[in-house]
């Protein structure tokens, strides 16, 4: 699993919560570096879990470069900012999967076994 966000404690956590659920998880701080991690891993990334807000590029410009790259790779997306954003009327109309922060370890193993099984 990927996950990528530019918020250190967040980014920590959600690696913390998803190795406590037993996932492998590659931590990425940045958009730029997660798409490097997709090219090196051949496929071997069964799921990009992105912040939807970055500075560099927003979550949906990652997805679409990501899967450009490996397209049957799914994705999960996390926003604390939903109700606000012109990126979330893309997610909500292409059907993909949207968890808003805060999370709980609950939620969170809930939105990724829907994201892996594709619900």
């Amino acid at each position: 699993m990927l996950v990528v966000d530019d918020d250190s404690v967040v980014l920590n956590l959600t690696t913390d919560m998803l190795t406590c659920l037993g996932y492998t998880v590659i931590p990425a701080d940045n958009p730029e570096s997660a798409l490097e991690h997709i090219e090196k891993a051949e496929g071997r990334i069964h799921l990009l879990i992105t912040d939807v807000i970055m500075p560099e590029m927003n979550g949906f410009e990652l997805y679409e470069k990501a899967h450009a790259l490996c397209p049957s790779l799914p994705v999960l997306f996390m926003s604390g900012y939903i109700a606000n954003t012109v990126v979330s009327g893309k997610i909500v109309e292409k059907k993909l999967l949207l968890l808003e922060k805060p999370f709980s370890l609950a939620s969170l193993a809930d939105a990724v076994r829907k994201s892996l099984l594709g619900l």
